[in-house]
């Protein structure tokens, strides 16, 4: 069929593109994000590889197999997800192990479900084959455990792209494009699969999510490298302003790890007599050309300046 031969083109790509998205994350280790990042492009690999595979499978047992097996790749996805959006936002407080693990507790359970659907068919009732113009498609009757994680990966979805919507809007062009990149990375999926469950696809029973995952893997891949998306991130703006910010008469300059700055109070603005929709994103030695004799590192991995009535000075 040409709708599939088109498919696995698709899926080919979508593995290609993540697994360069991938490693592109893992190098940027430990900047925020880049672990569950990676963890999201590898669990999208994972997908659109046992769809292949199963694609090109012809036996009842064989097509079982892969899409059983395809869950220990998606059940990481809306877990990853939803921690590269709170590491990505600066909500460091929510990334330790005892929350991950409490997050992760339904899609581990659904991994096992999935690998061992045969002895409780708690993810699939029925399997059968059916021949379609001569081509034999796997239809799989959904149990109760599928919609319940299909429910509980919308949830995670939707609680991951909250924090980003405040980017959105952001002074800052480098970080509105990063934001509207990973949305994009989140809705296209996201409505594929609502209209498959929904029966509104001519995809002869096989879900398109992993070939939509072409475009979301396209959309990281533009974040992580037009948009420097590891490189310059919000994520330390939260703990700054946490702990410097609403406690502090002077002005405050926050810049990323790799001196740019990210974030900046009214008194900043003031003393260093610039725009912030100007100054955002940019190297600080462009508005401090004495920063090199200021610079100090800060305990949550950020560097400071404050701008006083005094000029400006480092903590």
């Amino acid at each position: 069929m040409d709708t599939l031969l088109a498919m696995q083109f698709m899926l080919i790509a979508t593995i290609g593109v993540g697994i360069a998205g991938a490693l592109i994350a893992w190098r940027e280790r430990p900047e925020p994000g880049s672990i569950p990042l990676t963890v999201l492009l590898a669990g999208q690999c994972w997908w659109s590889a046992t769809l292949f595979f199963r694609i090109n499978a012809s036996g009842l047992a064989e097509k079982v197999l892969w899409v059983d097996v395809s869950w220990l790749g998606i059940a990481a996805l809306p877990v990853a997800w939803l921690f590269f959006c709170l590491s990505y936002a600066g909500y460091s407080r929510y990334l330790q192990p005892r929350y991950v693990a409490l997050v992760a507790l339904v899609p581990a359970l659904t991994a096992l479900f999935g690998v061992t659907n045969e002895f409780h068919h708690l993810m699939y009732t029925q399997s059968t084959l059916v021949a379609r113009n001569g081509t034999p498609l796997l239809v799989r009757t959904p149990g109760v455990w599928f919609w319940i994680i299909a429910g509980y990966t919308y949830l995670l979805g939707l609680l991951g792209a909250i924090p980003l919507l405040g980017f959105v809007t952001s002074d800052m062009k480098t970080f509105q494009g990063q934001s509207m990149a990973l949305l994009v990375g989140l809705v296209v999926p996201w409505i594929t699969n609502v209209l498959f469950l929904m029966g509104a696809l001519p995809t002869g029973g096989i879900d398109p999510t992993p070939v939509a995952f072409s475009l979301s893997a396209v959309a990281f891949l533009g974040a992580l490298t037009r948009f420097q998306l590891l490189g310059t991130s919000p994520a330390p703006i939260r703990p700054a302003r946490q702990s410097v910010f609403d406690q502090m008469e002077g002005g405050v300059i926050v810049l990323d790890r790799r001196s740019n700055i990210v974030d900046m109070n009214d008194r900043a603005v003031a003393a260093v007599g610039g725009v912030p929709s100007d100054v955002l994103g940019g190297p600080v030695e462009a508005v401090i050309p004495q920063f090199a004799t200021l610079t100090g590192e800060s305990g949550a991995g950020q560097t400071v300046v404050h701008a006083g009535a005094d000029g400006l000075d480092a903590a």
